[in-house]
């Protein structure tokens, strides 16, 4: 299990698993691990219940204050490493409740970073030394020297495309339009964030099937995960791959999806796999349409979870009173 949405998301995480994924004895369902792929407050509040309700295995997670040593002097002078702990810790409070619950119920908890095997899936990313060079700027710590500007330019961020005072810019930001040639997702995303930059990412062969989870991974994620998977032979064609951040135009640029999913396919109609956007109910604005078009171009129709659950199966015939889902459709005009 991966995530668990905010505090009042658990019961109806519960309610899921208990309703699909029954054991086959009288005894409560056992999960063998459960992820948390960043700190974020709507990834991290649900899995309280899930810990309290289930026997747990594991608890995958990185804990910032356990590295606090290698960026000491990112912060001001007056931090010994206990204190910035101890700040870092309050700063925190749905991860320090994640590891006393884990703590008290003895249930092991796991830092995931490259290399990592969490089941049948291998971790891609963050690299350790990543992780920790993004602690000064995740948002959930104590204030560093290093400004947010200075931060996106050691990161690598880049300022918006079209920006300036040109007027044929201007008026393309102002109404985009696209076309199956036309790309106008931005190579150069103009928001950066380091929680969702230290975003676990997952790949699995599932019996022939491969799988990637990418939470809230932005570019700089992606990209290291790209790597990993070329050096490490692992690298291939995705079956299915999560959207990064329901969607965002923050978390893709067409590099990167060049080098998750492959070029641009010339018939809208070839499909190499699909692609599946965690969307709230009341987020219709999400996935934004740039970001599926930018996925269908690339032979992979994105699936979102809008109209509520949907299984991803194959060699098998689907469930009595389910159905199939409908793919975001192409879109000529996308988001100013």
């Amino acid at each position: 299990m991966v995530d668990g949405g905010f505090a009042d998301t658990g019961d109806r995480i519960i309610d899921h698993i208990d309703t699909h994924y029954q054991p086959l004895t009288n005894h409560r369902l056992r999960i063998a691990d459960v992820v948390l792929s960043h700190m974020d407050n709507d990834h991290a509040g649900g899995l309280l219940k899930v810990l309290e309700y289930y026997p747990v295995a594991n608890l995958w997670m990185n804990r910032p204050w356990l590295f606090v040593g290698g960026v000491a002097d990112a912060f001001h002078r007056r931090y010994t490493d206990a204190g910035l702990v101890r700040d870092i810790r309050d700063m925190n409070p749905n991860l320090v409740a994640l590891e006393e619950l884990a703590m008290a119920k003895g249930i092991p908890i796991r830092s995931a970073f490259q290399g990592t095997r969490i089941g049948p899936f291998t971790v891609l990313a963050p690299s350790l030394s990543r992780f920790i060079g993004l602690i000064p700027d995740m948002g959930r710590t104590p204030q560093a020297y290093r400004t947010p500007a200075l931060a996106n330019a050691l990161h690598g961020a880049r300022p918006p495309l079209f920006a300036g005072s040109n007027a044929l810019a201007q008026a393309l930001l102002t109404t985009p339009l696209e076309t199956w040639q036309i790309e106008t997702l931005s190579e150069n995303p103009d928001t950066w964030s380091a929680s969702n930059e230290s975003s676990i990412v997952q790949l699995a062969n599932l019996e022939g099937h491969r799988i990637l989870v990418t939470s809230d991974a932005g570019p700089d994620a992606l990209h290291e995960a790209v790597d990993y998977a070329v050096i490490n032979n692992l690298r291939g064609w995705l079956d299915c791959v999560q959207v990064p951040h329901h969607g965002s135009r923050h978390n893709v640029t067409p590099a990167v999806l060049d080098r998750l999913l492959g070029d641009r396919v010339n018939d809208p109609s070839i499909r190499r796999g699909c692609a599946v956007a965690s969307v709230g109910l009341q987020q219709d604005d999400y996935p934004r349409r740039s970001v599926a078009n930018a996925f269908l171009r690339r032979g992979y129709p994105v699936f979102t979870t809008h109209d509520g659950t949907f299984s991803y199966y194959k060699g098998s015939t689907m469930r009595t009173g389910w159905f199939a889902p409908t793919s975001v459709p192409f879109s000529n005009k996308v988001e100013d």
